[in-house]
């Protein structure tokens, strides 16, 4: 029989291995519905070996595509090189209790900053450069809470934040005036959609060094 506070095989459990530590620096990616692949960079405090604070940064970057039509199966079809680009950032500060040696629950607030970009690619121009629109920004605060599992090797961590869900709770629009084709763009709409809308988190995956 396994003592407690090892695994079967007779190593420290990953709680045990956390009692000895304070401080995390991870980086990760991750998957934000809405268009977005994220860039995290976090530092973390134990406040116990079952419960950490952590401050995340993130880059956010995505696109948009202009939808033209549907074919005869009802499937979408989508202007080639025709965009609007997406680029911001947020900061999170969360809350990280867990519940077995490795699964948490996470939760805490998410301020995001998104522009957006309406952009025709100068290959459908075939001009010297591309044609853009600056399309303005939406600024979003959200509630966060997300699942996942975190696994400690003396000072490596890795983990996944499986799936989440942001739940805006105040937003700030400012657009700036539309060009002709931006304003009749469904991708600069649904931009400008997003700003309100709840959010998804999948696939947030980390490593990094803790001491």
């Amino acid at each position: 029989m396994a003592a407690f506070g090892q695994d079967s095989g007779g190593a420290p459990s990953h709680e045990t291995l956390r009692s000895n530590l304070k401080y995390s620096i991870t980086a990760g990616v991750g998957i934000r519905t809405g268009n977005f692949l994220e860039g995290t960079l976090a530092a973390s405090y134990f406040l116990q070996p079952k419960s950490v604070v952590t401050i995340s940064l993130m880059n956010l970057t995505g696109s948009i595509n202009e939808k033209a039509d549907r074919d005869v199966d009802g499937h979408d079809l989508y202007f080639v090189g025709v965009t609007t680009e997406l680029k911001g950032s947020a900061i999170a500060a969360s809350y990280k209790e867990f519940f077995t040696d490795s699964f948490y629950v996470e939760g805490g607030l998410d301020l995001a900053k998104v522009n957006g970009e309406f952009r025709i690619s100068k290959d459908i121009l075939s001009s010297a450069e591309n044609l853009t629109s600056d399309l303005g920004h939406y600024t979003k605060l959200s509630m966060m809470v997300q699942i996942g599992n975190q696994w400690q090797w003396e000072n490596f961590t890795l983990g996944t934040s499986w799936l989440g869900y942001l739940q805006p709770i105040s937003t700030s629009e400012s657009y700036t005036d539309p060009t002709s084709f931006s304003e009749t763009s469904n991708s600069a709409r649904t931009f400008r959609d997003e700003a309100k809308q709840p959010q998804t988190t999948l696939l947030r995956f980390y490593l990094g060094w803790s001491f």
